[in-house]
């Protein structure tokens, strides 16, 4: 059982979480989705009897207690209070965690994960927003999928020198 736990149903899991798991996972694998009234995805059975239940920043704290996961996966860091909570789920399973990020707006992810990287327990992979950029590699495949054009317009639109830092590096 896998948890992907996000900024929010209406963007995010919508327009991100669900579109990636119809690229990464063939359809025959997939069951019949859990909805919300709003038509948004909340839950992933797969044939193998695996489940992938999706949540969100949005959604109270105490509904990431009281329930049992092998991993959580961040798709950037939580509140602290969701992410303590949630964490308590892979107890059970001395379960696996992962954050994707850009970190800029949880202090804590810093202090309490990246700066106590130890290669053992807690393992840091960094990139930048170059490691996305496409390239075309000796076979003729292309690697990446942002264009240098579109990565430098982008960057050229940040103001603050810190947070273009955080959101290049």
């Amino acid at each position: 059982k896998l948890r992907i736990i996000t900024e929010s149903y209406s963007s995010t899991a919508k327009d991100a979480v669900w579109p990636t798991i119809l690229k990464l996972i063939p359809p025959q694998f997939l069951g019949k989705p859990e909805k919300l009234s709003s038509g948004v995805i909340v839950g992933v059975p797969l044939v193998n009897g695996s489940f992938i239940r999706i949540m969100s920043f949005d959604q109270p704290v105490k509904n990431f207690e009281s329930t049992d996961f092998h991993c959580n996966h961040y798709d950037e860091p939580p509140p602290l209070s969701i992410y303590e909570a949630a964490e308590r789920a892979v107890v059970d399973h001395n379960g696996y965690t992962w954050l994707t990020m850009t970190n800029l707006r949880q202090p804590w992810a810093k202090r309490d994960i990246i700066d106590k990287a130890d290669g053992k327990k807690i393992f840091v992979i960094k990139g930048t927003i170059w490691d996305n950029e496409e390239k075309i590699l000796p076979d003729g495949r292309i690697q990446g999928g942002l264009k240098r054009e579109a990565i430098n317009n982008y960057l050229d639109k940040i103001k603050d020198p810190k947070v273009r830092k955080a959101r290049e590096t």
